[in-house]
Order: structure tokens, then C-alpha cells, then sequence
């Protein structure tokens, strides 16, 4: 089953501002819902490369056959076009899921997302870390690739982050404070790496299926709004003059 949650979560409702919630708070909707044994989570701007899902749960099959613990399993990823090959990040060596698949019994004793604490960013790490507190592993397959697209939705990727990226720089920092025994004397960004080992050689096919017309149309709308904003700062400059 797909479950779709379709939220307002910005502008106002009968002339009132809505009350934004976290990006924790709408995944536990999907979350608590599901009745599969697994739970696949994806971005909404992404393509999946075919046979990636298949290829996901046939390896999480096999490792609990074979008697591993494991609680959830992280697909290699890239951002399209920015990004040359596909990767999983580690913070301090521990892998998280950006897009991948959970076991629900590990999400149920994980206690699924913090959705309080994070605002948007860094609650899918603070999952992983809980899971694997839980007595889980979390792993990766190079099986599993996922193309996501930079040039989607440009301005509320912006106003995720928040003006300044205050609110990413939030998230961070409750991640730091809520993981300090983890983290130690290291700080978040110092321990952050992308990790391409056993990546396949990339093949951008289905990311130019998927992405060519509204990545064409992005590069487009750049290109015409540079002109007018070179106009407004010089009017701007010349006003202050």
C-alpha cells in the first residue's frame, strides 16, 4: 500500500497563520499507519532507479534469514545533477537512512521520529542513532540507487533551512545535545562524510527521464531572474546614494 498525506503546512486558514509542524510529525502519520512488515521512505522529489525497491527488500529478507538484527537499510542516493555518484552519508562512522527502508518493529521500538525537537533536518538521524540504541544495525545497499532532484522545489528547500539557515543550524544542535555521549568532543559537521564506496558507475538515464523538462525549466527561470535582480540591486545602490 502507498500511504499519501497531503498537509497545509504553510500560509494561513480562514485568514489565520497555520500552525506549522515538523517533518517528524507528518513521517509518524506514515509511520504509525503502516501494517507491513517493512517501511520504505522516499522524498517526494525523487526517481527511483527501476528494480531499486525490489532489490531493498530482498536484501533486508536475506539478512534477517541469515539472523542479523537489522532495523533498517539505506539506499545510495545522489542529488541530480550536482552530484557525479551516488553515496549514503555516515555521522561519525554510523550510517542513516535519507531514503531507504525500516523494519516497522524497529520503528515501533525505536519509538519512531523525535518530532519535537527538529524542526525538519536531522530527525531521520536522530531515527537511525535510535534504532540502533534499540539493538538494531542500520545498514546500507549499493543495490538500491535513488536519484533526487536539487532542482525541485527550490524555494522551500529554502525556507526549510530558514532564513540564515537558522533552522538548520537548530537541528544540528539539538542533534549535538541530544547525542553528546556519541558525539564526544566532535562536533556534528566535523564527522559528517558522504561514503561512495561500492557505488556503481552511475548511468543518468532515468534521472534525465524523470528530471530533463522541470531541470530545463529551473536552469531557465535562473537564468531570466538574474537580470532582474542585478536591476534591483542597482536601483537599490542608486537609492542609497
Amino acid at each position: 500500500d502507498i500511504v499519501a498525506i497531503v498537509q497545509h503546512n504553510r500560509g494561513s486558514w480562514r485568514g489565520e497563520p497555520v500552525a506549522r509542524r515538523s517533518w517528524g510529525y507528518f513521517m509518524n502519520l506514515a509511520f504509525k499507519c503502516a501494517q507491513g512488515k517493512f517501511v520504505c521512505m522516499l522524498s517526494d522529489d525523487c526517481v527511483i532507479v527501476p528494480g531499486a525497491i525490489r532489490a531493498g527488500l530482498d536484501e533486508f529478507a536475506q539478512a534477517l534469514q541469515q539472523g542479523r538484527k537489522l532495523g533498517a537499510l539505506a539506499f545510495h542516493w545522489r542529488n541530480w545533477p550536482a552530484n557525479r555518484r551516488y553515496f549514503v552519508i555516515r555521522v561519525k562512522g554510523q550510517i542513516y537512512v535519507n531514503h531507504g527502508l525500516y523494519l516497522r518493529r524497529a520503528l515501533e521500538e525505536a519509538g519512531y521520529i523525535n518530532e519535537d525537537d527538529y524542526s525538519f533536518y536531522c530527525a531521520d538521524t536522530d531515527l537511525c542513532f535510535r534504532i540502533v540504541k534499540a539493538g538494531y544495525a542500520v545498514e546500507a545497499t549499493a543495490r538500491a540507487l535513488i536519484e533526487q532532484g536539487e532542482h525541485i522545489a527550490v524555494d522551500v528547500r529554502r525556507a526549510n533551512k530558514g532564513k540564515g539557515k537558522e533552522r538548520l543550524r537548530h537541528d544540528e544542535a539539538m542533534l549535538q545535545r541530544n547525542w553528546a555521549e556519541f558525539f564526544g568532543a566532535d562536533a556534528y559537521r566535523d564527522v559528517t562524510v558522504y561514503d561512495d564506496s561500492g557505488s556503481p558507475e552511475p548511468d543518468d538515464t532515468y534521472a534525465r527521464e524523470g528530471f530533463g523538462r522541470a531541470y530545463r525549466i529551473e536552469k531557465l527561470k535562473q537564468q531570466l531572474a538574474r537580470p532582474a535582480n542585478l536591476l534591483k540591486s542597482l536601483l537599490k545602490r542608486g537609492a542609497g546614494s
